[in-house]
């Protein structure tokens, strides 16, 4: 119906036009079995959008006949229908399935302006779309979930907001749908820009930039050069969603070609080298936009409860330098918090799905340092799970229900005791129609990260983790602490001097230009004399900097292959790891480093830095850095709780 119409041929059109109506004479929509499968029927799975596009394509050659038996047929689906979300709570729209399911308007604007259109439809399905593209996308233009399902979300949504804005409501101007570039554009993997990373369930994917965004924008050059990446991609097979989707033909209707003299390249866009989401509480820093420049990442997630698809993965940090991924996120599925990069305690890490928030404490960035501070000690201590998980097997007693504001922020609308009342007894957790609810997991006294990207000539990460276990009476006790960093499986321990190794890939020759990451020990608070241990096993465990292979796949997924990770262990009662990273090459200047009467000295080449450290009560290590003599930055001593309200709960 689509080609007919394209090609202007009648007669083909008309052959069409007399099949759709067979087809929808003999279609049968069955409402009340619709029904019965609630979920379909919530979902609007059993809108059949594909005849009312062929509808609205064949309608010039079709029958008055004809039009009736379809348009009668694509009624009976819409009447009085409502979209997916509407009735969600405003706040709780903003994952990819209420954007997806925004295609049940096709439907009913297909027989706009015939009988059994339904107006009262059009208006609802407008109000939560308008809610999707302001929750689902942060205001930065960052998305609640990752790239991938922000991708799913919107390919129905963008759509559906073209429809709309050929009617004189123009969501592509007043929502946050037109930052959603800097999502994709801040994401852009390092050495492989038509591919963009994110964290949760995404993992590294195309760029796959509806070409509404070109079509609704096609003077930016923002938008024109991711444009220009994802057209690229489109016959290539690893290309695994297409360019256009699943709706080729939306595609075509708003086809515009690349700019022949737009940006080819990251670098002429002169975006800023870093950005600062506050609702996920991610910092991206780069040292520039060239392939062999670094790009630090760390996401402390704050806005868990307007999401799903998410890891436990609080304070989670991967480095892209010299052409290469060093530290990855496992992507898809591998939501677990021993498959990304934390400290565990005594075999135990951040609680599994639902993983609770996290807090970004403070964060900065300067000409000579990047710096976050966060608070994730909420994620350790508590394990969540929805009200109707608690009565299946294998969960026992110990529960009590919770409440989360996200930053206590509500849409203004939401202010009633009544509503307030409805909001605390649904929960305030992802799209799940039940309460949170929470008990004990890891209880930890503070577990703060603090991460520093050391830019110059010869660019560094610090990580200072001061993470320690709850007393379980009135001595502290000791624990195994395991600091884990998740690193591409492709590498292999090059050299071992101590508390250092050099990482470089399996096939790399050891010649010089080669690159490699140096990770060291920097710190670590260990107790003297080491305890007495059950075995030269554990003995072992305890005391090795390593890397290890392990199986992090799940169970009918994917990622079953043995995976690699850097591992450094103590047994301590308080360990404070300090760990250097330094992506080089072979033949460039190695650090010399030491801790010493509360300074830590890094000296690379002609570059002294040295971080006089300190303490503020809430445990986190504070700094003050001098680079070869001039003072160059201080991370503020004030840091704000995780959640006051809670501290002693």
């Amino acid at each position: 119906a689509f080609d007919a119409l394209l090609e202007d041929d009648e007669a083909r059109g008309k052959i069409i036009g007399a099949a759709l109506a067979n087809y929808a004479r003999n279609y049968h929509y069955d409402r009340l079995k619709a029904m019965e499968d609630s979920w379909s029927y919530l979902f609007s799975h059993d809108v059949n959008k594909f005849m009312a596009l062929a509808y609205d394509f064949a309608h010039p050659w079709m029958t008055e006949e004809q039009r009736d038996v379809t348009r009668a047929e694509i009624a009976r689906m819409v009447y009085v229908r409502e979209p997916y979300g509407w009735r969600q709570p405003r706040w709780k729209r903003a994952y990819n399935h209420v954007g997806d399911h925004m295609f049940i308007v096709w439907a009913n604007y297909a027989i706009e302006g015939e009988e059994g259109y339904q107006p009262e439809l059009t208006r609802k399905t407008i109000e939560v779309t308008r809610d999707y593209a302001n929750l689902g996308l942060h205001p930065s233009g960052f998305g609640a979930e990752s790239i991938v399902y922000t991708y799913f979300g919107f390919d129905s949504t963008a759509r559906t907001m073209l429809a709309f804005a050929r009617r004189g409501v123009n969501m592509f101007a007043d929502t946050n749908y037109r930052f959603y570039k800097n999502y994709l554009l801040f994401n852009a993997c390092q050495h492989n820009p038509t591919q963009v990373d994110s964290h949760g369930d995404g993992g590294r994917d195309p760029i796959r930039l509806n070409p509404m965004v070109k079509y609704m924008y096609p003077d930016d050059p923002q938008v024109d050069y991711l444009h220009r990446q994802a057209t690229a991609e489109i016959d290539k097979a690893e290309s695994k969603w297409g360019y256009f989707g699943y709706q080729w033909m939306f595609g075509i209707v708003t086809a515009l070609d690349p700019d022949p003299e737009g940006p080819e390249t990251l670098e002429q866009l002169n975006l800023p080298l870093s950005v600062f989401c506050p609702d996920r509480g991610e910092l991206i820093v780069r040292t520039g936009w060239s392939s062999n420049d670094v790009k630090f990442d760390l996401e402390c997630r704050e806005d868990i409860s307007i999401i799903g698809h998410q890891h436990s993965s609080r304070g989670g940090f991967y480095l892209q330098a010299l052409g290469r991924d060093w530290v990855v996120d496992r992507g898809y599925h591998q939501a677990e918090s021993h498959r990304h990069s934390l400290v565990h305690i005594d075999g135990k890490g951040q609680s599994g799905w639902p993983g609770g928030p996290g807090k970004v404490l403070a964060h900065s960035d300067g000409h000579h340092l990047a710096t976050i501070v966060c608070d994730v000690r909420y994620a350790y201590d508590w394990s969540l799970a929805y009200g109707h998980w608690l009565q299946k097997p294998g969960y026992s007693d110990g529960w009590e229900q919770v409440y989360l504001p996200y930053r206590d922020r509500f849409p203004p609308e939401m202010t009633s005791e009544l509503e307030l009342k409805e909001r605390r007894g649904d929960g305030t957790f992802g799209w799940f129609p039940d309460r949170i609810w929470r008990r004990p997991y890891n209880p930890v006294e503070r577990a703060l990260r603090t991460a520093i990207l050391a830019k110059g000539s010869t660019p560094y990460v610090l990580l200072f983790d001061d993470i320690k276990a709850a007393p379980q009476g009135e001595e502290e006790e000791e624990h195994l602490y395991e600091w884990m960093m998740q690193v591409a499986d492709d590498l292999e321990v090059k050299s071992v001097n101590g508390r250092s190794l050099v990482l470089g890939a399996k096939d790399s020759a050891d010649e010089t230009g080669a690159p490699r990451m140096l990770v060291r020990l920097l710190d670590v608070k260990r107790p003297v004399p080491w305890p007495s241990l059950k075995s030269d096993v554990e003995t072992d465990r305890a005391m090795s900097l390593r890397l290890e292979r392990y199986v992090a796949g799940r169970a009918g997924y994917e990622g079953s292959a043995l995976n690699a990770r850097v591992v450094i262990p103590a047994i301590s009662k308080d360990p404070r790891f300090k760990v250097l990273l330094y992506p080089f090459r072979e033949g460039d200047p190695m650090p010399i480093t030491k801790v010493e009467d509360g300074v830590l000295t890094v000296s690379i080449g002609a570059q002294e830095d040295l971080y006089t450290l300190g303490q503020v009560e809430n445990g986190q290590t504070v700094f003050h850095l001098t680079r070869n003599g001039h003072a160059l930055a201080e991370m503020p001593p004030e840091a704000r709780p995780l959640f006051a309200a809670e501290e002693d709960a």
